[in-house]
């Protein structure tokens, strides 16, 4: 491989790793709001105990059995999937792990906001579905441009 395909590659790889760390950031900006009080993502997930009037919501909303457990897989998709691609990124800034990871990420968080109706009910979830769609996208562009080559 030629410095100029490497040069490439590390500059898409930080691309990439500037999505995922975005997709960090996002689990931590509020997302739902009730009674003019703001929760993230992250927020909710990991301290549900602090949030028992959204879980109310969520119940009365959705479904009675409704569960906190069912937005945990969905949240440690968004979390800690571009956390391992960052840290590969940083390990070895040509590794295809790296838009590995990212494909996983956009793919979880296409899945969980459109199958989790908990995602649904948040204020700004169409702006995070778009982005995990642009993270799957970005994923995809060195497997679009090698077939295009052949």
């Amino acid at each position: 491989m030629n410095t100029t395909q490497t040069s490439h590659i590390k500059h898409y790889n930080a691309f990439c790793a500037l999505l995922m760390a975005m997709l960090i950031v996002l689990q931590f900006v509020p997302f739902w709001e009730l009674d003019g009080q703001s929760v993230s993502i992250s927020g909710y997930i990991w301290f549900p105990l602090d949030h028992a009037e959204l879980t109310a919501h969520f119940t009365e909303a959705i479904n009675p059995d409704f569960k906190v457990d069912s937005l945990v897989l969905s949240s440690l998709l968004q979390l800690v999937v571009p956390a391992v691609g960052i840290v590969l990124f940083l390990y070895n800034r040509e590794s295809i792990f790296v838009t590995c990871c990212t494909a996983v990420a956009g793919l979880g968080g296409i899945w969980s906001f459109l199958s989790k109706p908990a995602f649904r009910l948040g204020m700004n979830w169409q702006i995070h579905c778009a982005f995990a769609i642009i993270l799957l996208i970005a994923a995809l562009i060195p497997v679009l441009a090698r077939w295009k080559k052949r």
